[in-house]
């Protein structure tokens, strides 16, 4: 019971930093977190990319971008599902609201990811804009 409290905590402590929270590009590492239209854009302008859905698999099945795949920010093994991902593809990442994803691409950054785009507004501003998603 104390190791959930103590999970449940850090989560917490977790979702109250990430308004302060930023991922820094470097010289080898480009994250940036851009509006809907712009990222609608660079999906379409194709390229060898992932897009990931960092959302939690109930999330995920009630609505998603087209081809996303789902890798659950919240789960343990978030780490290792990024791992089978080719480090030089072009990630694209989206939460519901844009809280949970930075924290997925600074996880990708360290491992050496070096391109990671951002939905700003997350899902939530996604659908806003074009409405519901098919699968």
């Amino acid at each position: 019971m104390r190791h959930a409290i103590a999970i449940l905590l850090s989560i917490g402590l977790i979702l109250g930093l990430q308004g302060c929270f930023t991922v820094q590009s470097t010289g080898t590492f480009t994250y940036r977190k851009v509006p809907p239209a712009v990222y609608d854009s660079l999906l379409r302008a194709g390229g060898d990319h992932y897009l990931i859905d960092v959302r939690t698999p109930g999330e995920y099945n009630r609505s998603h971008m087209g081809a996303a795949r789902n890798y659950d920010f919240f789960a343990f093994h978030y780490g290792e599902d990024v791992d089978t991902l080719d480090r030089g593809r072009t990630a694209f990442v989206y939460c519901q609201t844009c809280h949970r994803s930075p924290f997925a691409a600074r996880i990708m950054k360290h491992k050496g990811f070096r391109c990671v785009y951002d939905l700003r507004g997350g899902y939530a501003a996604w659908q806003k804009a074009y409405g519901e998603t098919k699968k």
